[in-house]
């Protein structure tokens, strides 16, 4: 459980580490420039060397995700938007973390980790030293809410908005909107605080920060870390590959400087004028390279190492070649681009954007020729697409945050014990996986949880982990609310 809640954290870090500006530094990473002219190239130099001198910042993102014409759904149509916004300041400490993990995990993300495990000053002088006011809002189509009230009979609101703040270690969220839809939090303050940096050292004290280095396991093309779900792996590592603009990914791209934009808006003084960059991803060329083979190979290779993976390393290398085969016609339609856009007065960089769009007409094409099936609701147009839009302001201006007045504290036990009724039941190893244990309907089933979760905390306490793990599994299939077996459940995992 430690395990898992500071991967938590450390995966928040890193995300952290991909927008937020690093302390000024003579080693400042190089942009990607491309065949950019060398003043262009100066240009975006020298607005990475003043982004990473900020002391404080305003930032807008809003994170649009778009679904088109896919078969089977209810809706032709759906989108739903991410409004993330507020303000950032970073004592020296803190920049000087961010920009230590930045510098490392550039070049291979989970090196970060292990940095961590090795100094968890690092992760502690980032949550001490950074302070946030933000707020988040999910805005929802009426179709997206049609779905979820369809798939999961929930009535979500249109618009839902949690305020954040980050405050001397400690991390406040007001949950006020969430209350109706979480019974656990009816009785709660609309005020709830986690104490991070609290919470850190103590994981920090109990050795969690090096055991989870330790879990960095390695493989032939790459690495990943026990308690984290490979695929979230492999996320984050896609993200900090496109953040990073690595050099392993350059000869796929493309960077052009277009016209320049005009800046006369929002918080700008008088007429300003911005240079306006578009990068763009060749992903034929890159599904056609052998990094992408190599790529895709760590993938399967990392899931097949996982514990409850049902794949032989054998069998994930086969997988890896198949789907390097097909994957020219998949993906042949997927279209990745970027713009920057940085202020020619002050050279801070004012807005980027990222676009993914995916036409999945081919796709679809072929599912149904050599699937034999037939799908319904076939649209025209068929897609799936993400747009990221960044706008930064306010650069070194002055921000006070200060605490709620009234805020439940979450206490640490309760958060280590309540986090891991997030984690989803794991099937026997013995099971097969595409069969849930089903209890037996002619027994009292509470009775049954109770006598199974009491055999599990023996075996725990007698030190078999993996017979532990596997009764209080069977206690939680028979009582989801016996929240004493996921607390165990957590420790023994």
């Amino acid at each position: 459980m430690a395990q898992r809640l500071m991967s938590l954290f450390v995966v928040f870090a890193l995300l952290l580490t991909t927008a937020a500006p690093l302390a000024a530094q003579t080693d400042t990473p190089d942009p990607f420039c491309g065949n950019l002219k060398s003043d262009d190239c100066d240009l975006l130099r020298t607005s990475v060397a003043a982004m990473l001198s900020l002391e404080s910042y305003h930032t807008a993102i809003t994170y649009t995700a778009m679904l088109h014409g896919i078969p089977e759904m209810p809706v032709d149509h759906a989108e739903m938007q991410l409004h993330v916004a507020g303000d950032y300041a970073f004592d020296d400490a803190a920049r000087a973390s961010i920009r230590t993990l930045a510098l490392i995990s550039r070049e291979e993300p989970l090196a970060a980790i292990e940095a961590i495990g090795n100094d968890p000053a690092l992760l502690l002088n980032l949550y001490r030293g950074t302070t946030a006011d933000l707020t988040v809002a999910l805005d929802l189509s009426e179709e997206w809410g049609a779905i979820l009230d369809e798939a999961a009979d929930l009535n979500w609101p249109l618009t839902t908005t949690v305020a954040v703040r980050l405050v001397d270690g400690v991390l406040y969220f007001n949950i006020h909107e969430l209350k109706p839809f979480v019974r656990e939090l009816a009785d709660s303050a609309d005020w709830v605080a986690i104490e991070m940096v609290k919470t850190l050292e103590t994981l920090a004290d109990s050795g969690a920060f090096r055991d989870l280095a330790d879990g960095v396991a390695s493989s032939t093309t790459g690495r990943s870390v026990t308690g984290l779900d490979p695929m979230m792996v492999n996320l984050i590592t896609s993200m900090r590959a496109a953040f990073g603009h690595p050099r392993l990914l350059e000869e796929f791209m493309t960077i052009r400087r277009r016209d320049d934009v005009d800046l006369a808006n929002g918080d700008l003084r008088g007429n300003r004028t911005g240079a306006y960059f578009v990068t763009e991803f060749d992903v034929l060329d890159f599904i056609f390279s052998d990094e992408f083979r190599t790529l895709l190979q760590q993938s399967f290779e990392v899931a097949a190492a996982n514990d409850n993976a049902y794949l032989t390393p054998e069998e994930a290398k086969q997988a890896a070649d198949i789907f390097w085969f097909v994957a020219p016609a998949l993906f042949r339609d997927l279209t990745i681009e970027g713009s920057t856009t940085v202020d020619l007065e002050s050279v801070h960089e004012v807005a980027s954007t990222s676009r993914v769009h995916w036409d999945l007409t081919t796709l679809i094409q072929i599912l149904e020729q050599f699937g034999d099936v037939e799908l319904s609701n076939r649209s025209d147009e068929t897609y799936i697409a993400l747009l990221v839009e960044t706008a930064n302001s306010a650069f070194d201006q002055p921000i006070t945050v200060t605490a709620p007045a009234a805020a439940d504290v979450v206490p640490f036990d309760s958060l280590m014990r309540d986090f891991s009724r997030v984690g989803v039941v794991e099937p026997s190893q013995s099971e097969s996986p595409m069969i849930k244990a089903q209890p037996d309907v002619t027994v009292d089933l509470n009775a049954e949880a109770l006598a199974r979760y009491e055999e599990g905390v023996r075996l725990y306490e007698a030190g078999d982990v993996a017979a532990a793990t596997e009764q209080l599994n069977q206690a939680i299939v028979r009582n989801p609310e016996l929240a004493d077996a996921y607390y165990y459940r957590g420790l023994a995992t």
